[in-house]
């Protein structure tokens, strides 16, 4: 029998990253107050264990805390060098820190690409604004921090809840203790992957974009078997859409492999989101005639992993 070796391990950074945030964290730290590199430490040890379900802002009360004390003591432009010594940093350690996340191959192969375009932005980043809770500052974090991951078409929080609307709708479909301790409990022990749009890249932002990640995430299931499917919630799920935005219509194919849409409740943000890149979208939402509702799209474990398989065996098959 020939042996067959093992594929290489991958890892988080390449040379040229390692080397070039090395340079940006001497730097900082030449630059910046003994007061913002112990806010830095105190900030980094205050973050949430991967393991528990949390929203995607959350970043628990320690955390919080460490941060009013930095913000007390440290003028904007410190505060800002101190995020992004903060960032890079763990980014150095991402090796380390993604060791125990059992992570798909497929989606650490994206990770050395994330580290470099997080690089790129931490070495031109001047905007004041990049500080909690700024949406791109916590992307961030939460990537150097091992809690969400990159997938391609969209990031992967990898320990979400639920939520409450999503959780009975599930007890409905499937009336099981499961389900309903889910929905006493508000989701804390009933972990979901969940989806983000990552607006500074949307390079795989296409119908074979989405399928690509969605082959990632049930790769991620497999890998963790106590997570209970992925969830995620935007404008863009709305079957609206179909008639207002036809191009997008793949956004709901899972919709015929098991998922199903919770609808939530319109606000600013979803109206901006919605006629963001879209002067049809804009005009008819000035006319009246079209109202954007965020969906959230619920895709069970099983119900995945089943499209995922089909999948696979329609590929072989061909």
């Amino acid at each position: 029998m020939v042996a067959v070796a093992a594929a290489p391990p991958l890892t988080a950074l390449d040379p040229e990253a390692a080397q070039g945030l090395a340079t940006l964290r001497d730097g900082l730290c030449r630059q910046l107050p003994a007061g913002a590199l112990a806010a830095v430490e105190a900030l980094r040890t205050a973050l949430p264990n991967w393991r528990k379900p949390a929203r995607f802002g959350q970043l628990g009360a320690p955390f919080l805390a460490a941060l009013a004390v930095a913000e007390q003591r440290l003028t904007s432009v410190e505060l800002v060098d101190m995020n992004r010594l903060l960032l890079t940093q763990m980014a150095l350690d991402l090796d380390q820190t993604l060791s125990d996340r059992h992570i798909a191959r497929d989606v650490m192969a994206l990770v050395p690409a994330a580290v470099t375009r997080l690089l790129s932005h931490l070495q031109d980043s001047t905007d004041l604004s990049y500080r909690y809770p700024d949406d791109f500052f916590v992307k961030d974090l939460r990537f150097v921090a091992g809690l969400t991951l990159p997938g391609g078409a969209e990031v992967l929080d990898l320990r979400s809840k639920a939520g409450t609307r999503v959780s009975a709708q599930l007890l409905r479909r499937q009336p099981t203790l499961v389900h309903l301790r889910a929905l006493l409990t508000g989701s804390r022990h009933d972990p979901w992957f969940r989806t983000h749009t990552e607006k500074r890249y949307l390079r795989h932002f296409h119908e074979a974009g989405w399928d690509a990640f969605y082959g990632r995430v049930a790769a991620m299931l497999a890998a963790h078997p106590n997570v209970r499917g992925v969830v995620g919630t935007s404008w863009f799920f709305d079957p609206q859409l179909d008639e207002v935005s036809p191009r997008l219509a793949y956004l709901r194919k899972p919709l015929a492999h098991g998922a199903f849409l919770v609808p939530g409740r319109t606000t600013a943000f979803d109206i901006a989101s919605a006629t963001a890149s879209s002067d049809a979208r804009r005009q008819l939402v000035a006319q009246g005639r079209y109202m954007p509702v965020p969906q959230t799209l619920v895709w069970p474990r099983a119900e995945l992993l089943r499209w995922a398989h089909s999948r696979d065996d329609a590929f072989k098959a061909g």
